[in-house]
């Protein structure tokens, strides 16, 4: 049989296909992958990420698209988390008090002997009733296992501490309704949404999944516009993404919303607002602002479907949520943005008052043995040390060695969540599963340390001579041994589990197979090993939960009003929005990224408003000390406009003395301002005076900008909702649409359309849905190696990061969010004045940066018209161990003398290519090279993490690509696109529903005589 051109021709394509086989092999070698799991955000809602593993190392997390806390998005504290994981400072062995005093090393046995030598001696003197659990933010599956312990062995029960409770929210529903359990809000079916200082975009409920309710009910994009206002003392983020700031003075929101309902019609509740009477509410808020009041709560009245929300973290917190909750029932919107499931979710988080009882008992001896768990009661409860320092014995699980730790007699490490088991109750209707993501974290030793041999069989992993793991255990597998060595059979063997409990991986089996036989319709008729695998790759169990319709009780109570302080000056303290109640303070990243409101880093402020500052003889340079009950702390002084006269607000979340190098020593603590409502349900954490003295020159405050004006240039654009449809231009503005009808000159040399025939990457950014949350800021970190360079270093502006939030304040008050990052201009000024053309222009549309190349002139950041790369001045990722570990492999680590900028994250890029590729290589080298990847296929980092889903990338040569036709919208514009710099990056305008609209008006360089509008096919129309 003869040997045919046909044959030769199939065998130079078999090997073709093998060849470029075996290059997907290899890459399969070091496939990324992506392990469910979930992550606790401020009030320890569940947030489900992936896991996204390389050289089984988890090096970021990304949304779990499949989790309803989450649908695929993050927040900044979540990106961060990786950085807790391989923190150096994480607690790594079991540690015990000396005779001398001080906390030494010990082994795991002796740790365990001690804790039953401990319980041992209470529980045979039957003084249970003396030991005690204080639980901080934990995971359902943790609380579950201390729970029942706790009631097999009669000692108190479990009070968890956090620092905004869901305890008076639930306390309101049953006082109201009858409702036992905590009601679940749906911001998205919203049309007017009211807030009473709760920073719901930030800190308050569950940010995550608020920031993308909030969008769908208020982004212009989505067709239905809400409305949202804030009533409040401080301008928040969360103030400025509503559509109105009304001010009102902290601890004066249970009158604000008494006068509210007036205005929305008191009707069946007036018996329980008798106990509120109008007339004192009106005369603690005054006449003007009472109508305000009024006339917002008849527009609360008319809207199809109100909500009305409230901090709760004021004196009169308790009686303000339930008025919240109260006003949203009488307008109307129980049943539809306030729901109340038929089976609800407890609530989290003690009230207060039992945290401070509890601690008194420990202070005075009636508890002699304190079991703390993820709290740090030393930092956030006043009165929290001086507790512990007279403790009899403390023993405490965690991660961090922080003031508690530091306080305890016994320190015992548990794992980090991404290396453990476990479930959280994310709500009524979904069980968020928590799975090791990756090998328990190793950790370098001395050279003279010998390799602890008894850890390399250890059943996880054998680890390498010099390496050993962060000594640590699941929580529960620490409770589990616990009640095996006192022999009290609380875990012993079941029906379901002959075996008992023994480990977390069993704990968290054993819940997921009793979900699926309380809600059988989740197993999809698959067996149960089967089941078992789907859960875990899906990362959450949902079985939808109904609500069930509540009526008001006919002897339905609002809670008392607790006094109301009056002064001059009146003290708020708000949760830091990336650093919460302080248990992130020791992760670089959430310290570095500026606070979107104040742009300060790396410490504690005062926001004073100009004329209050002036009053108390201070400035910017300044210090001021804050005082009451026999507390101090002196913070540097920031006047803003964005603050009521009157009111000095201070963040909580740094002042640590212990936690790490990242932690300590950075800012101050004002939690010991605080104090806990005469009623016990909260912590009072404004609306309290405070004593002030001035500290003239003492206070340099870092921030990475130190302007919020747009001084005339048309950076931040806005339209109002009457035009929102249609294209209204800034005057003087001139616009290069890149397209042969577009006579804009310059001096640039055109890149041609076929060279970018194939692909041209771009992205769009809806300035009307960014809410300035920063997680895009923290994915960039996360994704590409961008370095932290500490306080010092940002104070003479050699911060690196790749994409900045911009916030511009207008004469009207009305304040806008701007994500800056390169625009990969196609007439980039940053690439012809390279000397050694570090800076090009790629095929693909992209303005590339060789970093071997690179001589560190600085030129191209010299003529960067946006000002968005960075130089790297030293080598800012000789990090101590394991930090490394946190490199994305994918990334050029960057070394010193090189400039370096977003990328749109081409490493994605480049996967996606290849991914396309993949999915033809069995037809072909031509439909090899022109394969293209699908829209959707590639999502940046900043894409992927943002809640709001601000940003939206693709491939503009690709007419399918959905890019192309929001490039074309009427709100589009380019960023200063009357310099002709061709930028990839197009936003849309912000749309203003109230007020009018600052207009601001930039010369043209040129005559407008030679502007034509655009023609058709082009990516913008004329500006």
């Amino acid at each position: 049989m003869g040997f045919g051109v046909g044959s030769a021709a199939q065998d130079s394509n078999n090997e073709w296909r093998k060849q470029r086989k075996g290059n997907f092999d290899r890459l399969d070698l070091l496939v990324v992958e992506r392990n469910a799991t979930e992550v606790f955000d401020p009030t320890g809602s569940g947030v489900g990420v992936r896991a996204r593993c390389r050289e089984g190392r988890v090096i970021n997390l990304e949304g779990n698209p499949e989790h309803p806390g989450s649908n695929g998005s993050i927040s900044a504290r979540v990106a961060a988390q990786t950085q807790g994981l391989y923190n150096p400072d994480r607690l790594a062995k079991p540690l015990r008090r000396t005779d001398g005093g001080q906390l030494a090393e010990i082994e795991w046995p002796e740790a365990m002997e001690t804790l039953r030598i401990w319980f041992r001696e209470r529980l045979d003197a039957g003084r249970a009733g003396a030991i005690a659990w204080l639980t901080g933010e934990i995971a359902d599956s943790d609380a579950a296992v201390i729970e029942a312990f706790a009631q097999a062995l009669g000692t108190r029960p479990p009070v968890n501490l956090r620092l905004q409770p869901e305890g008076n929210l639930a306390a309101a529903a049953r006082d109201l309704f009858g409702y036992s359990g905590v009601p679940e809000y749906r911001i998205d079916q919203a049309t007017f949404l009211v807030s009473f200082g709760a920073d719901f975009l930030e800190t308050w409920g569950d940010p995550v999944a608020q920031i993308g309710a909030f969008t769908k009910m208020h982004a212009h994009r989505e067709g239905v516009v809400g409305r949202a206002i804030y009533v409040g003392p401080r301008q928040s983020s969360t103030a400025a993404s509503c559509d109105r700031w009304v001010k009102l003075a902290p601890g004066k929101e249970a009158a604000a919303l008494r006068v509210l309902i007036e205005g929305i019609g008191a009707g069946e509740a007036a018996h329980a607002l008798s106990t509120v009477p109008l007339a004192a509410a009106q005369q603690v808020l005054g006449d003007e602002l009472s109508r305000t009041l009024l006339a917002l709560g008849q527009e609360v009245a008319a809207a199809e479907a109100p909500l009305v929300i409230a901090n709760g973290s004021g004196p009169d917190g308790a009686q303000a949520r339930a008025l919240a909750l109260l006003a949203t029932h009488l307008a109307g919107g129980t049943g539809r943005t306030i729901i109340f499931p038929q089976v609800p979710r407890p609530p989290r988080g003690a009230r207060h008052g039992e945290v401070k009882s509890l601690l008194d008992d420990v202070q005075s001896g009636a508890v002699e043995m304190l079991l703390v768990h993820s709290a740090n009661p030393a930092f956030l409860m006043p009165g929290g040390r001086a507790a512990l320092e007279a403790a009899g014995t403390v023993v405490h699980f965690g991660t961090q060695h922080d003031e508690t730790a530091h306080l305890a007699d016994l320190v015992l490490p548990i794992h980090h969540f991404l290396e453990t088991w476990g479930y959280h109750q994310c709500s009524a209707s979904a069980l968020g599963l928590i799975q090791p993501a990756m090998r328990p974290v190793p950790r370098q030793l001395p050279d003279d340390q010998p390799y602890p041999q008894h850890l390399a069989g250890s059943g996880t992993a054998k680890l390498d001579a010099g390496l050993m793991r962060f000594d640590s255990r699941p929580f529960p597998d620490t409770v589990f041994l616990l009640d095996a060595i006192l022999d009290t059979g609380v875990f012993g063997p079941s029906a379901e589990l002959p075996h008992g409990l023994k480990s977390a991986e069993d704990h968290f089996v054993a819940r997921v197979m009793a979900f699926a036989a309380e809600h059988p319709e989740v197993m999809e008729g698959l067996a149960p090993a089967a089941f078992l695998r789907e859960a875990k790759r899906r990362g959450v169990l949902i079985a939808p939960v109904p609500s069930q319709p509540v009526t008001l009780r006919s002897d339905a109570s609002l809670p008392a009003q607790n006094p109301v302080e009056s002064g001059s000056i009146t003290a708020l303290l708000f949760p830091h929005p990336f650093l919460v109640d302080g248990r992130d303070a020791d992760k670089p990243w959430l310290q570095e990224i500026p606070e979107t409101s104040t742009a300060a880093v790396w410490d504690t402020w005062a926001e004073i408003h100009p004329a209050t500052a002036e009053g108390l003889g201070v400035g910017l340079g300044d210090s001021i000390t804050l005082a009451r009950d026999g507390a101090e702390i002196t913070v540097p002084v920031l006047p803003l406009e964005q603050v009521m006269q009157g009111v000095i607000a201070v963040p909580i979340g740094n002042g640590h003395e212990r936690m790490g190098r990242y932690a300590a020593g950075v800012g101050a603590n004002p939690m010991p301002l605080a104090h806990v409502a005469q009623s016990g349900d909260n912590l009072v954490l404004h609306g309290f005076t405070v004593e002030t003295r001035a500290q003239a020159g003492t206070g340099e405050l870092v921030r990475t900008t130190f302007m919020q004006t747009q001084l005339g240039r048309p950076l931040a654009q806005a339209t109002d909702l009457a035009h929102a449809g249609e294209r209204t231009d800034y005057p003087g503005v001139h616009f290069d649409t890149g397209q042969p009808g577009s006579n804009l000159r310059s001096m640039y040399e055109r890149h041609e359309a076929t060279v970018h025939e194939q692909f041209m990457w771009g992205m769009t950014v809806d300035l009307d849905a960014c809410v300035g949350c920063g997680a895009c800021v923290a994915a960039c970190y996360a994704e590409n190696n961008v370095p932290f360079v500490g306080k010092e270093l940002i104070r003479k502006g050699r911060e690196m990061s790749w994409l900045r939030i911009e916030k511009y304040v207008e004469d009207t008050g009305e304040v806008r969010h701007l994500p800056n990052l390169c625009q990969h201009c196609h007439n980039a000024p940053c690439e012809p004045v390279c000397p050694v053309h570090a800076a090009y222009h790629t095929y693909e549309g992209l303005n590339g940066q060789v970093y071997n190349r690179c001589v560190g002139t600085r030129y191209c950041s010299n003529n960067c018209t946006y000002k968005v790369r960075r130089f790297n001045w030293f080598d800012y990722h000789h990090v101590p161990e394991p930090l490394n570990l946190l490199f994305n492999p994918d990334v050029t680590v960057r070394e010193r003398g090189v400039m370096e900028k977003c990328t749109f994250c081409t490493q994605r890029i480049r996967k996606g290519r290849e991914d396309a590729r993949r999915a033809v290589l069995d037809q072909g080298d031509e439909a090899y090279q022109a394969a293209r990847p699908e829209d959707g296929a590639i999502t940046p980092a900043c894409a992927q993490a943002c809640p709001a889903k601000v940003f939206h990338f693709g491939n503009m040569a690709d007419p399918t690509h959905e890019v192309n036709a929001i490039r074309q919208g009427p709100r589009s514009y380019h960023l200063l696109g009357d310099l002709g710099t061709r930028p990839s990056v197009t936003y849309l305008k912000k749309v203003v529903r109230e007020g009018e609209i600052a207009v601001h008006t930039h010369a043209a360089p040129h005559d407008e005589s030679v502007v034509e509008p655009a023609t058709e096919g082009s990516t913008h129309a004329h500006e």
